[in-house]
């Protein structure tokens, strides 16, 4: 109990002073492939601003280059110098839900082995429910900004799931409204590198999460084969496969190719 106790006010920035408590927190765990760890905690307050380092809330201004082997780094979203620290608490505001909804807060990852494990706790999520039910971590920086970006790649629903896997090789993905993110910053004896950058968003508003497609957030998405008939068609439309998928959702075209949002449907078998 002793132990468990020093752990966690050690890892806990702002506890050990008499720092604010951020109204919303959320620690990010990332993980390389030999084994080698760090830690993001990323929150929200409505006194903080993200022009500056807020030391109030444990922000620390990092400016050393990268670890050559593995480190990651967070910059509030709205910082075109991209100051950046472990401890990253975003300028938030009181949503329509009476909870807290923060802006995009950029994470800088340098890795050499590949590919990094991101988690984090749902429950963490759930304290600040539904304002965080768009949760969502992106390598895509169009995700609010690009119209329809609810269609594009790269995107993941912290809701519905406690880790990703990235190696961020994008090419072979074929991602539509795909804008990835890299920082130029030194990295231990390597000089100046490109390196890679999610995007974490939380807002309650919306229903983004219901709508990204399946393969925004699981690119090992097996190809179907089975058949849709009668298409086009302007009324009802039957399916059939051999194959015991399930089916999570199908997205309409209409007869100039432009897409709805995507249709969820319930764990139908197909």
């Amino acid at each position: 109990m002793k132990k468990f106790f020093i752990y966690i006010i050690a890892s806990m920035p702002w506890v050990c002073s008499a720092q604010l408590v951020p109204q919303f927190m959320l620690p990010i765990w990332f993980e390389d492939a030999v084994g080698n760890k760090d830690t993001l905690y990323i929150g929200a307050d409505t006194n903080s601003n993200y022009h500056s380092i807020n030391s109030q809330y444990g922000e620390r201004l990092i400016t050393a280059p990268f670890d050559s082997i593995f480190e990651v780094r967070a910059a509030h979203g709205d910082d075109s110098e991209w100051k950046m620290s472990k401890v990253i608490v975003e300028d938030a505001e009181v949503g329509q839900f009476q909870c807290v909804s923060q802006a995009g807060t950029k994470l800088i990852i340098h890795a050499k082995n590949l590919p990094v494990k991101i988690s984090w706790d749902t429950n963490m999520l759930k304290l600040n429910y539904p304002c965080n039910r768009n949760a969502i971590l992106s390598t895509n920086n169009g995700i609010y900004v690009l119209p329809n970006w609810f269609l594009g790649g790269g995107i993941h629903c912290m809701m519905n799931k406690t880790e990703i896997l990235e190696d961020f090789n994008y090419a072979p993905r074929n991602y539509s409204f795909f804008r990835p993110t890299y920082f130029e910053y030194a990295v231990e004896g390597q000089g100046i590198k490109s390196l890679p950058v999610f995007q974490y968003s939380g807002f309650g508003a919306g229903d983004e999460c219901s709508t990204i497609l399946l393969s925004s957030d699981d690119r090992n998405v097996e190809e179907w084969s089975g058949k849709i008939y009668p298409n086009p068609t302007s009324q009802r439309v039957y399916i059939e496969s051999q194959d015991q998928h399930e089916l999570v959702g199908f997205r309409p075209l209409t007869y100039q190719g432009e897409g709805k949002k995507p249709n969820t449907l319930g764990r139908t078998k197909a």
